[in-house]
């Protein structure tokens, strides 16, 4: 039907620009590449840019230079889109409540990661996960067994 179709299209629509998103990380500038192989590897943990920038061999006001004219980002401002995309990713694969999805996205206040959840992707953590699930593009499974009826 059209909603079932409408829905599969916009979930893979949401797959393609992810996609591109990822290929434009590519294209920054290499000395930023072990910062965000970093920011991601180490999200869980309480991260700040003086910590990364020593562990990544750079000075802090450096980072925060490089960081802004090659994304746009402020550090904090990069380290939040990483942590609700990673808390997305948890709550469309998993399980986990909400609150144990903040903590492990890197948040270490439930109300927190509610606010800047809501921030970056527009609506809160439980709506999001119904919404992933409503929009899921059915598996070939689901479509074949309405079909045999």
């Amino acid at each position: 039907d059209e909603y079932t179709l409408n829905t599969w299209l916009a979930r893979w629509l949401e797959i393609y620009v992810n996609i591109e998103f990822e290929k434009q990380q590519w294209l920054l500038p290499r000395s930023l590449s072990p910062v965000i192989l970093y920011v991601k590897n180490h999200l869980e943990k309480p991260l700040t840019r003086d910590r990364v920038a020593r562990a990544c061999g750079l000075s802090p006001s450096y980072l925060s230079r490089l960081l802004k004219s090659a994304t746009g980002y402020t550090f904090s401002e990069l380290l939040n889109r990483f942590r609700t995309d990673r808390a997305c990713w948890l709550l469309d694969h998993t399980s986990l409540t909400a609150s144990d999805i903040g903590y492990a996205a890197g948040f270490s206040d439930q109300s927190y990661f509610t606010k800047t959840f809501k921030r970056y992707q527009g609506t809160t953590p439980g709506a999001y996960r119904v919404q992933q699930k409503r929009a899921a593009p059915p598996s070939l499974h689901e479509i074949t067994k309405k079909e045999a009826f």
